[in-house]
């Protein structure tokens, strides 16, 4: 079980119906030697070490979602996280897309809808997966272009 402490300095200024169980969620990164970064610490995405990452997961509630960890030759220096909020006919909608650049696998949760899905890596042709422009910290390629050109 995780902390919620601190939730509150995470959560964006709307009225209480327009709300939605992703502005609940909040990321974690694991090290290798145990301890926990955590968003609702007052961290930013930019204080991750990513030289002891260890896994990745969402939490909402105090309760792991989704958690991932760095496989296929991938360290926390491949990590690629982004809260992405789209509006639309159906209102508004916040997506988790995380995962590990430019390897895969790469995911897409929907608190809202409490569904995910996994993909190999990002993918420009899918609006979900597009892949994101780097931040500092994260690699300079996105994409696994010998994934993209396998039938």
């Amino acid at each position: 079980m995780t902390s919620d402490r601190g939730l509150d300095a995470i959560l964006p200024d709307y009225a209480p119906e327009y709300m939605s169980p992703a502005d609940y969620a909040y990321w974690e990164v694991l090290y290798t030697d145990g301890t926990t970064l955590r968003e609702t610490d007052g961290k930013s995405y930019a204080d991750i070490d990513r030289s002891k990452v260890a896994s990745f997961r969402i939490v909402h509630g105090g309760e792991t979602l989704i958690e991932t960890f760095p496989e296929r030759g991938a360290t926390g220096r491949n990590l690629v996280y982004r809260r992405r909020t789209q509006y639309g006919g159906a209102g508004r909608r916040v997506i988790f897309l995380f995962g590990w650049a430019p390897m895969g696998p790469v995911f897409v949760l929907d608190p809202e809808n409490a569904s995910y899905r996994v993909a190999e890596g990002f993918d420009p042709t899918d609006q979900e997966l597009s892949p994101p422009q780097p931040m500092p910290g994260e690699p300079e390629e996105m994409l696994d272009y010998m994934k993209l050109l396998s039938p």
